[in-house]
């Protein structure tokens, strides 16, 4: 047009615009994860915490903003040695699933069924740059299986070994 300015100024709402949707996009997911139930934890490659929902506080007790770049190993680690494997296999699988056992803020320990992706880097070079991982308490349901498997394997009254428990022994001399 024949003034400038006024074409200059469209052009600038217009970025701002696209800028503001894309925070609110970006706020709407974020909010999204943080009503999930399960605990989603985002480190960098050198295990510090960049993401922690919800779900993670509610799990292991510590807030947000208490772990915001803390070392995932350093405070929920009951046995160091199962997360490094796990973080190794993610570092060259690309993905890692099993069951781990952290320690809460109150220490108390929780059991969970764990599923950990690495996130690439979006500018093409492969380099990973993240490690994403969503993890169900899985605690109750263990102490289920101990408490079927007790029922199973011996006797309530004397706590001693039933014939299931000989039997099952049995078989596995025999197989063995």
């Amino acid at each position: 047009g024949p003034n400038g300015t006024v074409v200059a100024i469209q052009g600038f709402i217009g970025d701002l615009t696209r800028v503001k949707n894309a925070d609110l996009k970006l706020l709407e997911q974020a909010a999204l994860l943080d009503k999930a139930r399960d605990a989603i934890v985002v480190t960098d490659v050198d295990s510090r915490i960049t993401y922690w929902n919800n779900g993670a506080e509610r799990l292991y007790g510590w807030s947000a903003r208490e772990v915001d770049g803390r070392k995932l190993f350093d405070f929920i680690d009951e046995n160091i040695a199962q997360d490094r494997d796990a973080y190794a296999a993610t570092l060259t699988e690309g993905e890692w699933r099993g069951e781990l056992c952290h320690r809460r803020r109150d220490g108390s320990l929780t059991h969970i069924d764990s599923r950990w992706t690495l996130l690439e880097s979006g500018n093409g070079n492969g380099r990973a740059r993240k490690i994403m991982s969503i993890s169900t308490d899985i605690s109750e349901r263990k102490l289920h299986e101990d408490k079927i498997f007790r029922l199973a394997f011996y006797d309530a009254l004397t706590e001693l070994p039933n014939r299931a428990n000989l039997l099952d022994h049995l078989r596995r001399a025999l197989i063995g």
